[in-house]
């Protein structure tokens, strides 16, 4: 499948699906800044589970998925209440990505509590000041990635010559109007 064809797929989808596709990326961003985390606060990958990767300087068994479960647990309603699922990515800029940082600050404060301050056995306290950044970087990286890929897809679509060519007759009031309003017509294009 051409990268063409599956952006416009992706831009085709209903704003529902396109907002649960992005809270499952966001969902395995999770996943993978959880397990990255143990990586380097411990130096070798552990099994996600906890399947039975022991540390050589103890017998005590890492648990990410103790981790895991609070990350998207406390992650998703706080970027839904954030309304990090409301833009519209290839339109966004900074303004989302201050929403962005002010939401994964507030995540982590509260993750960083839980696994600092409380602490379980199996995940190591640093995993709590390490995987909120990671999840910062994942998630703003996705967030500029969708941004640039779906802002110039759109750009050069605008640009070529498939749309309906529109010329206007009359210089009123009215016909200057329908000019600004088909300038960001994704079908017609003004020639004058």
């Amino acid at each position: 499948m051409s990268p063409n064809l599956l952006t416009r797929k992706v831009l085709s989808l209903s704003r529902t699906s396109k907002r649960l596709f992005v809270l499952f990326v966001d969902i395995v961003l999770c996943i993978i800044t959880v397990w990255f985390a143990f990586y380097l606060r411990l130096g070798e990958w552990v099994g996600i589970a906890g399947s039975g990767v022991f540390s050589s300087a103890s017998a005590l068994e890492w648990r990410p998925l103790l981790a895991l479960v609070p990350a998207i647990c406390i992650s998703i309603p706080i970027f839904i209440f954030a309304g990090l699922y409301r833009a519209i990515f290839r339109y966004s800029g900074l303004p989302v990505l201050m929403t962005l940082m002010k939401a994964a600050s507030i995540y982590g404060v509260m993750y960083a509590f839980i696994f600092t301050v409380i602490g379980f056995q199996g995940v190591p306290r640093t995993v709590g000041l390490i995987q909120p950044l990671l999840l910062l970087m994942a998630v703003g990286a996705s967030r500029v990635f969708a941004s640039f890929w779906f802002g110039n897809f759109q750009s050069a679509r605008l640009h070529r010559s498939e749309f309906i060519r529109v010329l206007i007759y009359g210089a009123s009031t009215t016909g200057r109007e329908l000019a600004y309003a088909l300038i960001n017509n994704n079908q017609m294009k003004v020639l004058g």
